[in-house]
């Protein structure tokens, strides 16, 4: 799924957007660097749930508190001092779902 909507992001996109919208120009390198995570956001996903089904809301809580600062600490690292924009905001955001995918593996 993730390298179907990673290579095909052009055509996910138009279901949603006019193909002229300003947005596209952002929207598609985003979509494209947030396929990457797509796989280990859903390892996030199952293993939250999990954690949760055992009665321990402890550790899910604390993957995603550690997996969210990193996420808000690259965002303005990529975004405004790498010069990345808002490719460096989907960056920021894979390396949060691979930390949090890889915490319940």
């Amino acid at each position: 799924g993730s390298s179907v909507l990673g290579l095909g992001s052009h055509l996910a996109l138009r279901l949603v957007l006019d193909p002229g919208a300003p947005a596209v120009k952002y929207a598609l390198p985003y979509l494209r660097i947030r396929a990457i995570s797509f796989v280990p956001a859903l390892f996030s996903t199952v293993g939250f749930a999990s954690f949760r089904g055992v009665m321990d809301t402890v550790t899910p809580l604390r993957v995603a508190l550690v997996s969210n600062m990193l996420n808000v600490l690259l965002d303005p690292v990529l975004m405004f001092w790498g010069g990345l924009g808002v490719s460096g905001a989907a960056a920021a955001t894979v390396a949060a779902e691979i930390l949090a995918g890889s915490a319940y593996l």
